[in-house]
């Protein structure tokens, strides 16, 4: 019985890390230069994260699905991006 268990915890776990979506991408101005500190996250969730030195951000394990990424900076207009996460993408957001 406990080696049943133990394979269909495995099995569940994998599916679930299988299913997990990466979304990255950098942050940059009018000018192309990127955006140390942004705020980026995305709407009506409680994920988000900042750009680094470079501009790049990350957002790990997504579930699949609708999302509204919202990038915001002092002194810029926030800008707001609508995608489908079904595979990990790389997202160029300019504000």
């Amino acid at each position: 019985m406990k080696r049943t268990l133990l394979f269909w915890v495995w099995v569940c776990w994998s599916a679930t890390a299988i299913s997990q979506v990466t979304i990255s991408g950098h942050v940059t101005d009018e000018k192309n230069q990127p955006l140390w500190g942004a705020n980026v996250y995305l709407q009506n969730t409680v994920m988000g994260t900042i750009t680094n030195s470079g501009g790049i951000y990350t957002l790990r394990k997504l579930p699949p699905g609708h999302y509204i990424l919202i990038v915001s900076y002092v002194g810029y207009q926030t800008s707001q991006l609508s995608f489908e996460a079904s595979e990990s993408k790389d997202r160029k957001s300019v504000v």
